[in-house]
Order: C-alpha cells, then sequence, then structure tokens
C-alpha cells in the first residue's frame, strides 16, 4: 500500500513549490520505505507549468518496478 501526504504553497505570483512525503508498505514482502518529492514549478500562462523536482527516496510510482534505485 502506497499513502502520502503532500502540500502546494503559491510561492510568488507565478511560482509554486510542492513537498510530499510517501510510504510504501508492502506486508508479503516485509518492506516498508519512506521518501520525500520536492518540487518547483513557474505558471507559464493559463494552463502550463514549467519546473524541476526531486524525489528523495528508493521507490518509483511504478509499483511494477520493484528495483527500489529510483
Amino acid at each position: 500500500m502506497v499513502s502520502g501526504a503532500g502540500g502546494r504553497y503559491d510561492w510568488v505570483n507565478e511560482w509554486d513549490a510542492l513537498l510530499e512525503i510517501r510510504q510504501l508498505n508492502l506486508v508479503q514482502a516485509e518492506v516498508s520505505e519512506t521518501s520525500f518529492l520536492g518540487a518547483i514549478y513557474r505558471n507559464v500562462g493559463d494552463h502550463v507549468k514549467v519546473g524541476v523536482g526531486y524525489n528523495f527516496g528508493s521507490f518509483s510510482d511504478d509499483l511494477t518496478d520493484l528495483t527500489q534505485d529510483d
């Protein structure tokens, strides 16, 4: 099961920041991992955002990817 909590902050008029905490619990595989995701991005017009982020963890959103090297 994957669970998480996060928040977005409208920094300045066109800049936003994102911080998420993610938890992966696989009971049968006896795996429990915690990761953090941070990103900043800029609004370009009304419908486009351009930004950069980083996943500070070892698991992916793709739950079929079990390599734990992300």
